[in-house]
C-alpha cells in the first residue's frame, strides 16, 4: 500500500470511528441502571440512523516540522454512507458509499475506487458496519478492545486484529464524558498521529 493509500486509511479510520461514537448514548445511569460496558455502548450505537458533525483534526507526521490542522464536516447515513469533507486549509474529501470509495483532492480530482481492491480499508468498513449494528462479536473479531473508566470519564482503546489493517494502523483511542466523545487519537505504524475533536450539529 502506497503513501497516499496509507493516508486514506488513517483518514477513513478516524471518520468511521468518529461517526460510530457520535451515536446518542443511553447507558450508565440510564434505563434500569444498566452497568456501563462495551455491550451497553454497542447497543446504543446500533440506534443511530444519521449524523452530521463538525470536526477539528490535528495531524502530526514525522517528515513535517509542524502539525497540520484540518477542519471540516462529517456525515453518516445508515446503512453504508459516510463522508469526511475537509474545508480548511484546503478542500478535499473521502466518501464511502456501499462498496465504493471516492477520494477528491485538488491534485487528482475525484477518484473512484472499489473497496475490494483495498483489503485494509474494506476490513475497516466492515468493522464500522458491525459497530453500528451493535455486533460486539464482529467488533472483537476486527479489534482487540479495552474499555476503561466510568460514564463520567471513559476510554475505549482499539488495536486492529486483522493483519492487513494492523500493517497500517497501530491503535485507536477514544475518550469521552457522558454521551460526548471528546477526542479520537489514531496512531499509524509509521508514527503518524491524528487527534480529532468532534462537535455534533444535528442534535
Amino acid at each position: 500500500m502506497g503513501m497516499h493509500s496509507r493516508a486514506w486509511l488513517l483518514a477513513a479510520t478516524g471518520v468511521m470511528l468518529s461517526l460510530c461514537l457520535l451515536a446518542p448514548l443511553a447507558f450508565a445511569g440510564g434505563a434500569g441502571g444498566e452497568k456501563f460496558s462495551l455491550e451497553t455502548l454497542m447497543r446504543a450505537l446500533a440506534k443511530v440512523r444519521s449524523i452530521d458533525a463538525a470536526f477539528r483534526e490535528n495531524r502530526v507526521v514525522e517528515i513535517l516540522n509542524e502539525p497540520v490542522i484540518l477542519t471540516g464536516i462529517l456525515r453518516y447515513r445508515a446503512p453504508d454512507y459516510v463522508k469526511k469533507q475537509v474545508l480548511l486549509p484546503r478542500r478535499e474529501s473521502i466518501e464511502i458509499n456501499a462498496e465504493e470509495l471516492y477520494i477528491d483532492t485538488p491534485e487528482t480530482g475525484q477518484r473512484r475506487l472499489r473497496l475490494d481492491d483495498y483489503p485494509a480499508i474494506a476490513v475497516l468498513v466492515e468493522s464500522f458496519r458491525a459497530t453500528l449494528a451493535g455486533d460486539v462479536a464482529s467488533l472483537k473479531r476486527y479489534y482487540r478492545t479495552a474499555l476503561s473508566g466510568t460514564f463520567d470519564s471513559w476510554r475505549l482503546r482499539l488495536v486492529p486484529a486483522d493483519p492487513a489493517m494492523a500493517e497500517q494502523v497501530k491503535s485507536v483511542a477514544i475518550s469521552g464524558r457522558h454521551a460526548r466523545v471528546l477526542n479520537i487519537t489514531t496512531i499509524e505504524t509509521g508514527g503518524a498521529r491524528s487527534v480529532m475533536t468532534i462537535t455534533p450539529t444535528n442534535r
